[in-house]
């Protein structure tokens, strides 16, 4: 039996959100890892409207779809369950939009230099840390047009200043 009672307000408050939530929902869910949270999202892609994806989860839909992702972070064996995703969801009416534009650097570190890059320019030795202005943006015009917001992890390397931006202007959005 699962006893994570550490979980427990916050998927308390959650359901009772989910039970009769206002339209549109736009959830965001980031992270490094899609097989921690797989479950949540066929759940979350069957009640709502848009599901913004972030850190890991985002590079790993990314690749599903084709994208070079250069060495970032992801889960190549849950590329197929990833296209699966991206399907079922449409199923449901639930649009996941994918980044356009993210920021890169070459390392993980505090004094990594970050840039800005569309998704046709990742090098094969590139890292995406957070996403781009453009990403942003959109993300933000979703957000604005939310009636009920769910948030689960950052969309970049907030720990580091110059890959925080894409977080925290989700936050101040929200």
């Amino acid at each position: 039996v699962f006893q994570d009672y550490s979980l427990l307000p916050e998927l308390t408050a959650l359901e009772n959100v989910m039970k009769n939530p206002k339209h549109p929902v736009v959830a965001i869910v980031g992270g490094a890892k899609v097989s921690s949270k797989l479950s949540l999202l066929k759940k979350l892609v069957q009640q709502v409207d848009v599901l913004i994806p972030g850190g890991g989860i985002a590079n790993t839909l990314l690749k599903a779809r084709g994208f070079e992702i250069g060495q970032s972070l992801y889960e190549p064996d849950l590329i197929e369950e990833a296209r699966n995703l991206l399907e079922f969801a449409k199923t449901f009416g639930c649009e996941i939009p994918l980044p356009s534009d993210v920021v890169v650097g070459k390392y993980f570190g505090e004094t990594c230099p970050a840039f800005n890059k569309n998704l046709n320019q990742i090098a094969n030795d590139d890292l995406i840390f957070d996403i781009g202005p453009e990403t942003i943006h959109r993300y933000i015009e979703k957000i604005n047009q939310a009636q009920t917001i769910i948030w689960n992890g950052p969309v970049g390397v907030f720990e580091f200043p110059q890959f925080a931006y894409g977080t925290r202007a989700l936050a101040i959005a929200i």
